[in-house]
């Protein structure tokens, strides 16, 4: 299967990175002490890479911006399409990134460039259009993790407006989740113990708790033959919902609409 939006093909991101003009931007700024120097923190959300467009990021860039003074005690990767295999099945090119962040993550556990243990957990990516196929994918990940990886982030922002949705990353077909194939896919991380974080901008988070409402009963039974809401009894879900500026122009500010389809979110979810 073609990977779509995968690292060798056209930059679709929204970050800004021109690594001389943020240092002198940032130099402009006073120092700020930390507040509580001793309070552990987990850092949820990072990434490394190195591609023309994004410049490089590696472990000392990381360890600079998380040395001010916080106690960062770990960190968390996310996928951001770094160091896909070049060879061998298409499906398998995200295991490179795991690879890759495990091996970063090795070097930091040494304890040799600090207490910090970096990347001790790792989210990567695997194509869940692969329906019951993904499994192959994702244990071959779970393999590569030696034992950080916790499970996988599928963009699926999405607008019919071009100017709003060439801002994903990725470029996917609208409603995905709602897909046959994607939710057979879905359900391989119940039975593996893995995560599914989702990528989105804010109208789409009623994909995400399904067209079905009413009693738990009904909804149960509903949710059954729909899939999707079914296996998230059992899998951990992490919504990252996705703004920027033309977003906020074309939808308006967060409406009424978006905090009930949160809250109907959440609830749903906890059945």
């Amino acid at each position: 299967m073609t990977e779509i939006g995968d690292s060798k093909g056209e930059y679709r991101g929204i970050v800004y990175r021109n690594d001389s003009e943020l240092k002198q931007w940032l130099g402009k700024r006073p120092p700020e002490a930390a507040l509580d120097s001793l309070l552990p923190i987990i850092d949820p959300h990072h990434h490394l890479w190195d591609t023309p467009q994004r410049g490089s990021y590696f472990l000392p860039d990381l360890l600079a911006d998380i040395g001010g003074g916080h106690n960062i005690v770990a960190t968390v990767f996310l996928e951001c399409q770094s160091m896909y295999r070049r060879h061998g099945p298409a499906e398998m090119a995200p295991v490179g990134e795991v690879e890759f962040v495990n091996g970063i993550a090795a070097m930091s556990a040494s304890g040799n460039y600090g207490p910090c243990r970096v990347a001790e957990g790792i989210i990567g990516y695997a194509d869940l259009r692969l329906g019951a196929r993904v499994r192959d994918v994702l244990e071959a990940e779970i393999a590569a993790g030696g034992g950080r990886f916790r499970g996988i982030r599928q963009g699926v922002a999405w607008d019919a407006d071009p100017s709003v949705g060439k801002f994903a990353s990725r470029s996917v077909p609208g409603h995905l989740v709602r897909d046959d194939r994607f939710r057979e896919g879905f359900a391989q991380l119940a039975k593996l113990g893995l995560s599914f974080e989702s990528w989105q901008y804010h109208p789409q988070l009623v994909d995400a708790i399904d067209p079905v409402l009413g009693s738990r009963h009904h909804h149960r039974i509903e949710a059954r033959r729909l899939g999707l809401a079914y296996h998230m009894w059992h899998v951990e879900f992490i919504r990252n919902q996705r703004p920027n500026r033309k977003a906020r122009r074309t939808f308006g500010p967060h409406p009424r609409t978006w905090k009930s389809a949160r809250t109907k979110l959440a609830r749903t979810w906890r059945m």
